[in-house]
């Protein structure tokens, strides 16, 4: 069926009247904002229950480690961008990757918007302006989401398997790295191209396909690494040992991964909070383990402010000068 929204029309899934927005604007609506809003309930009555002792360390927030971690935050949120630029690319869809980044940026804000959509809605509708076709887009679309799920799941459990020396863990690290190296694959070496009028040609290249799983993986441990610096915002550096910092990294994919799966719940809120809190409970205890992810969340919230304003808005910048320096006389 032929969809039509914006300045073009497609069959495009995901458009107002699409198939799947409306299963999954459904699902949102009767299962996953009631669980969200349950999951946020449990976190409120955790910090409710200790709001003592939470007054206490947040009081004793480190200023400095809080900043590292919101820019190392945004440097993983950045590196995710380029991973998406690089699906494209590898999909034979050419793009000029400061745009798409910006886009990238500016568009993850949308995924705070009712429905939890927007933000691939605004992707997909930018490419097929362009000139691609929107099932390539989709596709590109939805190879960024498998794999980020399935890189989440093989540094958790990978680094979990490492820190909690179980078989299980470690195993579907490995399963779950065997996928990432598959999806790459698929990625790199099928790729054609997706614009109207060129002829289809392959792109796919061993590097690519290297990077992709490097940068997939590389992605999860930053965003971790950020965590630590939470971590150590919170209790001090000096409380931090080598193996509680590959736990957290651990943990931290390991959760972001819960709210991956859970698809209907818009931005996994409170899924992603719960499944925290649940896996810091084994190494930590306290109000700690009840912060931490309240404030990673936070965090994570602040740095894709300051990423989908400040970036487009200083390529928006640039453009101008540039077109204000061309429209010049010549001397």
């Amino acid at each position: 069926m032929l969809e039509c929204y914006g300045s073009f029309c497609s069959d495009d899934p995901l458009g107002p009247n699409g198939h799947l927005r409306k299963a999954l604007r459904w699902s949102r609506r009767w299962v996953g904002v009631p669980l969200a809003l349950a999951m946020l309930l449990f976190i409120g009555q955790r910090i409710y229950t200790s709001w003592a002792t939470v007054q206490t360390t947040v009081g004793q927030i480190r200023p400095g480690w809080l900043l590292a971690g919101t820019v190392v935050t945004a440097a993983s949120i950045i590196l995710l961008g380029w991973n998406w630029i690089s699906i494209l690319i590898s999909r034979g869809i050419q793009v000029s990757w400061p745009n798409a980044l910006a886009l990238y940026l500016l568009s993850n804000l949308a995924r705070y918007l009712p429905g939890g959509i927007w933000h691939f809605v605004g992707r997909t509708a930018w490419l097929a302006e362009r000139g691609h076709k929107s099932r390539s887009v989709i596709e590109s679309l939805v190879l960024e989401q498998t794999m980020a799920l399935a890189s989440a799941v093989a540094v958790g459990f990978s680094l979990s398997g490492l820190t909690v020396r179980t078989d299980l863990a470690a195993g579907l690290g490995i399963v779950a790295e065997a996928a990432l190296v598959m999806l790459a694959g698929i990625t790199a070496g099928c790729a054609k191209s997706a614009h109207r009028g060129l002829p289809s040609r392959s792109q796919g290249s061993l590097w690519r396909w290297a990077f992709l799983v490097l940068s997939y993986n590389l992605f999860w441990i930053t965003n971790g690494f950020a965590t630590v610096c939470l971590f150590a915002a919170l209790v001090g550096w000096g409380e931090i040992s080598p193996l509680a910092c590959v736990n957290l990294v651990g943990q931290t994919a390991l959760s972001w991964a819960a709210g991956y799966v859970v698809i209907f719940v818009p931005g996994g809120w409170g899924v992603r909070e719960a499944a925290f809190i649940y896996l810091l409970s084994y190494n930590f205890s306290g109000d700690v383990a009840v912060i931490l992810p309240v404030l990673s969340r936070l965090v994570q919230v602040l740095a894709e402010l300051v990423c989908g304003t400040t970036l487009p808005l200083a390529r928006h910048l640039v453009e101008k000068k540039r077109e204000k320096t061309s429209l010049r006389p010549q001397q």
